[in-house]
């Protein structure tokens, strides 16, 4: 399957019940990295607009640049009308962008998907001198023993599980997958506490969001659903269950 196609009719569930990123992130790129709210930014992978809307608040103008159909749709429904939203139907290696006409690009939870070396080219033709590439995940904490027995489950039932975050290797705090180092010319990375309180139509519907996730119509759903509901159930307090997150930006030059 396309990577490009792996969302397709999971929009819905990716909007519902898919986190956003802490405001710390957001103060933290306009005041230290340089966003502002005359930034022109790329963002890449943009999905149903969760990160692309937290920039727009900031008044910042943004192409929102996503492959997927249902996803960008989704999109479009949630943003269209926002002032400075500039959706864009294109991939990360070929985002149809003018030459050097952005100041940032930016990817949240999306470049586990791209070709490094046709995405790293395409972020050097359309961004300014000096412009700057940040990318931003929702990274689980593994030390954490409901995180471990939540990637057993998905090792168990789910046939396209590589790890989560795209099996991208992020494991604790200190450690930066290959793809990622790889990528960059320099970059320095933080990370920002954003720990997940979830129901457990919120658990579940977020799981089940995943591109690896069962479909409804095969075997290894009920079991799936099912094993995540106990944990859930083991795992809760008062109906909700606290799931130990943190969200990593990193940044840096190409």
């Amino acid at each position: 399957m396309l990577n490009t196609e792996r969302f397709t009719h999971l929009a819905d569930l990716y909007a519902k019940y898919r986190p956003s990123y802490p405001k710390a992130l957001f103060d933290f790129l306009y005041a230290e990295i340089g966003f502002s709210s005359q930034s022109k930014i790329a963002d890449i992978g943009a999905g149903t607009g969760i990160f692309t809307a937290e920039l727009l608040s900031r008044g910042s103008h943004v192409y929102a640049v996503e492959p997927n159909a249902d996803m960008r749709n989704q999109m479009l429904s949630a943003l269209e009308g926002k002032t400075h939203f500039i959706p864009v139907a294109a991939e990360a290696e070929h985002t149809t962008l003018l030459e050097h006409s952005v100041d940032f690009i930016t990817a949240a939870q999306a470049f586990h998907w791209f070709d490094n070396d046709g995405f790293s080219e395409e972020c050097r033709r359309i961004l300014k001198p000096n412009g700057k590439v940040v990318l931003v995940w929702n990274i689980r904490d593994s030390s954490s023993s409901l995180v471990e027995e939540n990637e057993n489950i998905c090792r168990k039932f789910c046939k396209g599980f590589n790890g989560f975050s795209g099996g991208n290797g992020f494991s604790s705090f200190g450690e930066t997958p290959r793809k990622v180092s790889e990528f960059y010319f320099h970059y320095e990375y933080r990370d920002f506490p954003n720990d997940l309180v979830y129901t457990k139509d919120g658990f579940i519907g977020k799981a089940l969001s995943s591109s690896y996730s069962p479909k409804a119509e095969e075997k290894e759903y009920e079991p799936y659903v099912n094993a995540l509901s106990d944990l859930f159930d083991r795992y809760q307090n008062k109906g909700r269950l606290l799931l130990p997150n943190f969200a990593r930006c990193y940044f840096g030059t190409v």
